[in-house]
């Protein structure tokens, strides 16, 4: 039975209205406890279990804010109906609206919290891939060095077994490829204490969330 067809039952007493399934308010409480698994599978995720997809967050948040305009909705009604009803239902008409307005409110905040923890979402997401892609990188770095370290190796060795004109150019190649390598190695270190960073960095907003 809904809302508004519990406002006319007749006014007999011995008729018993059915217990209805929710008031007004209790609307968005029984919402946010349909959305609470997903969020408790987002703070899941590093363990191997489902993750939240922006998808995920945008159909909870549209929920809440379903739920917030019906709870409005349902207050104005219950207002007019009030203002042209002088029997006693009119005062609990009036207390059920105050409730759907409360409901509505709770609604709406769950929404803006949904909409933070997306934002947060998003930037744990962002800096997960970053730090990825910067450990992929370090590692292409590194192996160019130990290539260069090779052929600056293999030059070298070349020039000591070439002409004197020959091996001043072979030496003079080696040396480019050493630095080169040096430069590689940098970098591959550079890339890596920043990927670490961006991970501990990742891992402590998770936990705080």
């Amino acid at each position: 039975m809904s809302l508004l067809e519990r406002q006319h039952l007749p006014e007999d007493r011995n008729v018993k209205p059915d217990v209805p399934a929710e008031e007004p308010g209790q609307v968005s409480q029984a919402q946010d406890k349909a959305a609470e698994p997903d969020l408790r599978s987002g703070r899941r995720a590093s363990h191997g279990e489902h993750a939240l997809t922006p998808g995920d967050f945008a159909r909870a948040i549209a929920l809440m804010e379903t739920v917030s305009q019906t709870e409005q909705d349902i207050a104005h009604t219950l207002r007019v109906m009030a203002e042209t009803d002088g029997s006693e239902a009119a005062a609990r008409r009036l207390r059920l609206a105050e409730d759907a307005v409360k409901g509505a409110q709770e609604a709406a905040e769950h929404a803006e919290r949904l909409h933070r923890q997306a934002d947060r979402w998003a930037r744990h997401a962002d800096e997960t891939a970053l730090s990825r892609s910067l450990r992929h990188a370090g590692k292409v770095l590194a192996d160019l060095a130990r290539t260069e370290k090779d052929i600056a190796g293999t030059l070298t060795s070349l020039a000591s077994l070439s002409r004197p004109d020959q091996a001043a150019q072979l030496r003079q190649l080696a040396e480019e490829a050493s630095a080169g390598a040096q430069r590689a190695d940098d970098r591959a270190r550079s890339l890596h204490d920043l990927a670490v960073s961006l991970a501990r960095k990742s891992s402590h907003s998770s936990r705080s969330t």
